[in-house]
């Protein structure tokens, strides 16, 4: 996921209670970068977004 993604769905987002802030080595530098804003509540405190809620379209383009 990009930042772009997170912010175009943001109708969609809902807050953990807990969120998790576990090291992810295995994420693009594009992952990352989001990871590390959702752990530091950039756009809010446990912002979570399901992937059910990504507009297929874009899956589709990110895919192609």
């Amino acid at each position: 996921m990009d930042t772009a993604t997170l912010l175009a769905h943001r109708p969609f987002w809902s807050t953990g209670a807990a969120p998790r802030t576990d090291p992810l080595s295995h994420l693009t530098a594009t992952e990352a970068e989001v990871y590390a804003a959702l752990c530091a509540g950039t756009h809010g405190v446990g912002v979570r977004l399901e992937q059910e809620f990504v507009r297929f379209d874009l899956v589709t383009a990110a895919l192609t």
